[in-house]
């Protein structure tokens, strides 16, 4: 699917609330990463890949 947002020239965003699993998806290209934090919430990261070449 990231190949398939690339040629559209499209963002692709995640969401995860397993702090461990931001450097997983930063390794795959996720580099831009917000940190989400509601009352009584885990906190959640928003991460975004810009499009490819």
């Amino acid at each position: 699917m990231l190949a398939v947002a690339d040629a559209a020239g499209l963002d692709c965003w995640l969401e995860t609330s397993v702090p461990g699993n931001t450097e997983f998806y930063e390794r795959r290209g996720f580099t831009e990463r917000v940190q989400v934090d509601a009352d009584g919430l885990a906190t959640t990261w928003w991460m975004r890949r810009p499009p490819r070449g």
